[in-house]
This record gives C-alpha cells, structure tokens and sequence, in this order.
C-alpha cells in the first residue's frame, strides 16, 4: 500500500432535512419542520476520502479550526475512513462549514461560515515540521495538494515543502486554486479546470483561444512537466513537457 500526504483545505457538508409546514405570517416565506442532520467530509477531507478507498494509505495534514462540535464529526467521519488524523492541527481559525438546507430533495439554501485568511506563521511552522516529520519516518510516495483557497496552504509554506519533495524524490500533485499560482512551482502534475486555466492564462497574460501555446507557456513558468486541463464534460487534456 502506498502512502501519500494530503495537504488540503478541509470542510463538513452539514446536509439539514426539513419539511414544508406553513407559510410564515412574520415574512414573506415558508416555515419548515426539522427532519434529520447528515454530515459529510467536504473539500480536501473529501480527498482524502476518496484516495483512501482507493487503498491508499492517506496521512492528512489540515486544519480543523475552532468550531469543536464540527471537529469532533470531522474525526469521527475521517477514522471511519481509515485516514490518519495525526498531523492534522487546530488554529483560532473557523471551521470551515457548508450548511444546506433541504426539502423535498431539492436545496432551498445554502449558509457557508469560513475563513478564508492564511494561518499565521506560527502555525505554517508547525505543518512544515509535521511534513518533515512524516517523510523522516515514513516511505512516501505521492504528495498531494488540494488547494481551496481557504488559508491553510500558503505560499511560502508550500514551496518549501516542495523543495523538500524534490529532494526526496516525492511526486507532488496539485489540484490549484489560482491565486498565487507561483505557489505550486516545480510540481510535477498540475491539475487546473477549465475556468482555472483559463485564469491561469490571464494571470500570465496568455491568450487562451491560442490553447496550445498557452500551455506550453504554463508548463515552463511554473516548471511543470505534465498539465491535466479538464474542461467539464467534454474533454480531458495531458500535456507532457518530455513528449513534446
């Protein structure tokens, strides 16, 4: 069995059932009777998950935030999974929670409570030393980064961890967010969507009508040799630096 480090932004889908009851004489709405609660692992948790049903061995490294009803189910939901959870941190920041309300199996609303500010850099130091930590006492095999743009991965924390890959021969794979995309440098799999390459390109002043090029041009600002551009539906792109 393989193992691999997560780095992620994690969150909980909290899924709450109701059912139509009355129309509310205090506003213009509906009042709803409260079914039953479901939570699930969101963001990179859900990573995780899936990663580990895949027979990896998944060692997690995320912040749970401050929010210690939500963190005890994210535990809970992520050892029920099999994936370790101890190189996972609690900082002063909010957990990251996504509450939908639903009736009739359709969503009638969604509430979002999070935290989108970097972890201080106290707290960087620590995830470096639990990543230095991890590969000091483990085989690892594949890194992977699943970026939500939520705080936990920052830029300076991030290119030292890769530094460290390469000197390891760790692969590392990302799966961006395009704020900072010099964060994700000298990776050696860059996995953006159509909507993130297309900010890509605009980041980097690329045309991205003129597709091919642009990928090249991304390919060797970021010193990346494979790009896998999925554009929804209708097609998957790898493009591999010694192929071409």
């Amino acid at each position: 069995m393989n193992n691999i480090i997560l780095i992620g932004d994690l969150m909980i889908d909290h899924y709450i059932y109701c059912n139509p009851r009355k129309i509310n004489q205090e506003a213009p709405n509906i009042v709803f009777n409260y079914n039953r609660d479901v939570f699930k692992l969101g963001g990179a948790a859900n990573i995780a998950k899936n990663l580990s049903n895949l027979d990896f061995n998944i060692f997690f490294m995320s912040d749970l935030g401050n929010n210690n009803d939500y963190s005890e189910k994210i535990l809970e939901l992520l050892k029920n999974n099999k994936i370790c959870t101890d190189y996972l941190i609690k900082t002063n920041k909010k957990t990251t929670i996504k509450k939908r309300y639903i009736s009739n199996q359709m969503q009638v609303f969604r509430v979002d409570n999070e935290d989108t500010n970097n972890i201080s850099n106290y707290y960087q130091d620590i995830v470096y030393n639990n990543f230095l930590n991890l590969i000091d006492n483990n085989k690892i095999k594949y890194l992977v980064v699943s970026d939500y743009n939520k705080g936990f991965i920052t830029l300076d924390c991030l290119k030292k961890i890769i530094t460290k890959c390469n000197l390891n021969n760790i692969q590392v794979f990302i799966d961006p967010k395009i704020n900072k995309p010099e964060k994700y440098k000298n990776s050696y799999l860059i996995k953006p969507n159509r909507n993130e390459f297309k900010e890509l390109c605009k980041y980097y002043n690329l045309d991205y009508e003129d597709f091919n090029n642009s990928v090249i041009n991304i390919s060797n600002k970021l010193n990346v040799n494979n790009l896998v551009i999925t554009k929804d539906k209708d097609e998957t792109i790898l493009y591999q630096k010694h192929l071409n």
